[in-house]
């Protein structure tokens, strides 16, 4: 065979074995892309262990401090305040003088009502004896009547300046009683200019200073806000209506405040309010915890991040809420199945079996936000179950990368 023809016939073998092995490696590449898009297709599933321990359910709320008992003192009557004897933070007594009023104008409407008193009983003293003078009079009348010198037209207009004498003394000493009570109206009045504590407590505000003039015809202005005792606070905290029916009296409290990073306070339940407050249409109702306060290191109207502890459990079973929240995905063209309200304190986990997911029926307890109590059939600690799918990102990366185009 020429030397030519067989270089041609070994050029001919050679493309046949390359186009052979070219479209081997596109079959190849394809059967791996395949593969693997089967093993991307397939869920991952993330799990976590049952673990056994504590669980605290609570509450948390935003509230303000305030003392226990707080008396706004006002001025029942007007005028300038002529001296002021107490300012912010002093302690003060019951009946102790914090400001005294102008009384100039009260005097001499209490020396008036002492004249007009005086002039009202000068007129029932005179009524009175011009009384007893009728008296006499009728009393001659009827005498002499019945020995027969007094005509009966007589008798009678005694007899009837008798009943009117009487009459007038009678109102006289109705004058008497009305300027008596205007007096005692002005000596009130005047006992008013002076302003006492009504309690025993701590001066936290005042709006008046010497100088100025207060006006009290339309109602009483506020002037001094006295707190009874800020050794004993309450916490007056908004309680979302969806955890209102979990709190009870006596359970205890913790909060914060900003002035005292890092601290703690705690305090004691004693009332929730029935009285819903409606802001933006979110409904909160009042819960007041008592608070402690020994050092006075909280002040009235300190905001806090309040945590009431409702329940506590020790050694149970827990999961984490991914857990009970997980639902197995759905297959291509699997319609979502309708969602039923299982009974009350009842939920659903699931566990793998290979690649098989297998559903454990549980009872639900008290949950702190991140973990749940559960108990029941199939559950113990340290099993793991399913919280959730990898995310499809990387299953979509993967996909990309092992494309192949032909």
């Amino acid at each position: 065979m020429p030397l030519s023809a067989g270089a041609g016939i070994l050029r001919t073998a050679m493309r046949k074995l390359g186009i052979g092995l070219g479209a081997a490696a596109a079959i190849g590449a394809a059967v791996f892309f395949v593969a693997r898009r089967g093993d991307g297709d397939r869920p991952r599933y993330q799990s976590a262990a049952v673990e056994l321990g504590d669980l605290v359910e609570s509450v948390t709320a935003t509230g303000t401090l305030e003392a226990r008992v707080t008396v706004q003192i006002g001025s029942q009557v007007s005028g300038t305040i002529e001296e002021l004897t107490v300012d912010y933070n002093d302690a003060v007594k019951a009946g102790e003088v914090l400001a005294r009023i102008d009384p100039s104008l009260f005097e001499a409407e209490a020396a008036q009502a002492r004249a007009t008193l005086a002039l009202a009983e000068a007129d029932a003293e005179r009524a009175r004896l011009a009384t007893e003078q009728t008296e006499r009079d009728a009393a001659r009348a009827v005498s002499l009547a019945k020995e027969g010198y007094e005509a009966t037209a007589g008798l009678d207009q005694r007899q009837f300046a008798l009943a009117t004498a009487r009459a007038e003394a009678r109102a006289a000493q109705a004058r008497v009683a009305q300027a008596r009570a205007a007096l005692d109206r002005t000596a009130v009045n005047l006992r008013h200019t002076v302003i006492r504590s009504p309690i025993d407590g701590v001066v936290i505000s005042r709006s008046i200073d010497v100088g100025q003039t207060v006006a009290a015809s339309l109602q009483a202005p506020t002037l001094f806000r006295i707190a009874a005792d800020l050794r004993k606070m309450e916490l007056q905290v908004n309680v979302d209506e969806a955890d209102v029916g979990r709190l009870r009296e006596g359970q205890a409290g913790r909060f914060q405040v900003d002035a005292f990073h890092g601290q703690e306070f705690s305090g004691t339940l004693r009332q929730v309010r029935n009285a819903s407050v409606t802001i933006q249409n979110v409904v909160t109702y009042t819960a007041v915890l008592d608070v402690e306060n020994p050092d006075l290191a909280l002040r009235p109207g300190m905001t806090t991040n309040v945590t009431i502890e409702t329940a506590r459990k020790h050694g149970v079973l827990k999961v984490a809420n991914a857990a009970l929240r997980f639902r197995p995905p759905l297959k291509d063209g699997e319609a979502p199945p309708k969602r039923s309200k299982g009974a009350p304190g009842e939920g659903k986990l699931y566990t793998l079996a290979g690649e098989t997911l297998r559903p454990i029926a549980v009872r639900v307890g008290i949950t702190d936000g991140e973990s749940t109590e559960v108990s029941g059939d199939g559950i113990a600690a340290g099993g793991m179950v399913v919280t959730g799918v990898a995310g499809e990102g990387e299953k979509a990366a993967e996909g990309h990368k092992f494309r192949v185009r032909f």
